[in-house]
């Protein structure tokens, strides 16, 4: 059973004379990076995967935070969103990696285990963002 909880939803807007950057912004241009759905763990994050892949839908990254385990990928309208579960972990930051959701639960908690404790970014994850 897929289960996300929602604590709370906040939409924030701020005058553009508070933020002179986005006052200029082209029509169209995304001012929200992503929306992010909490999962109960990591087994729900899988089946999310799963489902997603199953319907095609367009996954921008599959990725270890070392303290969180996420999928990021884009809704009908181009939005990004997360669907993740912490791992329980404590892990310096910034830390993002490629993890494969298609190993069992087990071995994906041994891999971030093993790997969690320093900061790393694979840079090539970096270029497909599609953050604004």
């Amino acid at each position: 059973m897929l289960v996300l909880r929602c604590h709370w939803v906040n939409l924030v807007s701020h005058p553009s004379s508070c933020n002179a950057t986005q006052a200029h912004r082209p029509p169209g241009s995304l001012l929200l990076q992503q929306v992010s759905f909490r999962c109960e763990g990591l087994e729900d994050v899988q089946d999310f995967y799963r489902r997603l892949k199953d319907l095609a839908v367009p996954i921008d990254m599959v990725v270890s935070h070392g303290n969180a385990i996420g999928v990021y990928f884009y809704d009908p309208e181009g939005n990004r969103v997360e669907v993740y579960c912490s791992t329980g972990l404590e892990s310096q930051q910034p830390y993002l990696e490629s993890i494969d959701l298609e190993q069992p639960a087990r071995q994906v908690q041994q891999s971030v285990m093993q790997h969690n404790r320093r900061s790393y970014v694979d840079a090539s994850l970096l270029p497909g963002q599609n953050l604004g």
